[in-house]
C-alpha cells in the first residue's frame, strides 16, 4: 500500500467536467494499493495517516492530527504509485491491484538453453502477475527450425517435472481468483459454436 498525501486548504476532483469528490483543510490522498495488502494492512495505514500530527496548534507548532482540527479526507485512487521503472523506459503497473481485470497466458517450458534459473524466474513473474488461468505446454522439436538442431535440449523429464509445476502453480491460481470473486456479480459473453464470416 501506498500513499502521497497532501495537507490542504481545500481540495477537489474534478471529471469529466463534473466535481466527484470536495473537501475542505484536511487531506489529499493519492492512494495505491498492492495485490498483497490486508485488511489488517489498510487498518494500520488508516490509523497512521489519521494521526499524522502535521497542523499547527494554536502556538504555530505543527502539533495536531487530522482528527484534531476535525478535517476531511479525499482518497483518489492512483495505481501509477506502483509504476516500476527499474528497467527500460516504459513503466510496468504488475504490482498495483487488479480487482476486476482477470490475465491469462501460455508458457512453453524446456525451450532449448532454459536453465533452472530460467524456470525460477518464470515461476515468481507468473506469481507476480497473479494470471487467473494458464495454459502450459512443453517444446517440442520442429524440423526445419533453429531451435530444433540446438545442442543445448532440455530433458524430456526435466520439461515434464517443470510442466507440472507450472500447472499446479496456474491451478492456484485460478483457485484464487474464483475465491476473489465470490459474492461478485459479474458480466459475461457467452461463446457459442458458429461460423465467422468476414468481408474485404
Amino acid at each position: 500500500m501506498r500513499m502521497v498525501i497532501q495537507r490542504v486548504k481545500h481540495a477537489s476532483v474534478t471529471v469529466d467536467g463534473e466535481i466527484t469528490g470536495k473537501i475542505g483543510q484536511g487531506f489529499l490522498v493519492l492512494l495505491g494499493i498492492g495485490p498483497d495488502d490486508t485488511e489488517e494492512i489498510v487498518e494500520k495505514m488508516a490509523d497512521k495517516m489519521m494521526r499524522l500530527r502535521i497542523f499547527s496548534d494554536e502556538n504555530d507548532k505543527i502539533n495536531r492530527s487530522l482528527s484534531d482540527v476535525d478535517g476531511e479526507l479525499l482518497l483518489v485512487s492512483q495505481f501509477t504509485l506502483y509504476g516500476n521503472c527499474r528497467k527500460g523506459r516504459r513503466p510496468e503497473f504488475l504490482s498495483a491491484a487488479r480487482p476486476e481485470i482477470g490475465l491469462t497466458t501460455d508458457i512453453i517450458v524446456g525451450f532449448p538453453g532454459e536453465t533452472e534459473d530460467d524456470f525460477a524466474r518464470t515461476c515468481k513473474l507468473v506469481e507476480r502477475c497473479g494470471f487467473m488461468r494458464l495454459h502450459v505446454f512443453r517444446y517440442s522439436k520442429r524440423p526445419g527450425t533453429p531451435a530444433a538442431i540446438r545442442d543445448d535440449q532440455v530433458d524430456p523429464k526435466v520439461k515434464a517435472a517443470r510442466s507440472q509445476t507450472l500447472i499446479e502453480l496456474g491451478r492456484r491460481l485460478t483457485l484464487s481468483d474464483m475465491e476473489r470473486r465470490l459474492g461478485t456479480i459479474e458480466e459475461v459473453v457467452i461463446e457459442r459454436p458458429g461460423i465467422a464470416t468476414s468481408e474485404s
